[in-house]
């Protein structure tokens, strides 16, 4: 999965490690922009954002890293797409 330095900025940074995989793949957060998570790719979340904080506010209850995030029926939030 990842690397044992990339897991490790991980949980010093307190995101999911399989969340940052999800979304970023093997891509080492102190490298990581926005063009390379899967959200941002497949059109569904505008950019914008520090991605290390981005995923830090997918994990905390109640926090949003932009408006259009919001919690799914299964507790999961995902990007809302954008409107054209």
């Amino acid at each position: 999965m990842l690397q044992d330095g990339i897991l490790l900025e991980l949980m010093i940074a307190q995101i999911d490690p399989m969340v940052w995989y999800v979304h970023f793949g093997k891509v080492p957060p102190w490298e990581a922009r926005c063009p390379d998570c899967t959200d941002h790719r497949e059109g569904v979340c505008r950019g914008g954002r520090e991605p290390v904080r981005c995923m830090q506010a997918i994990g905390e209850p109640g926090m949003s890293p932009h408006p259009r995030l919001k919690a799914g029926p299964s507790g999961i939030r995902r990007c809302e797409p954008q409107s054209r």
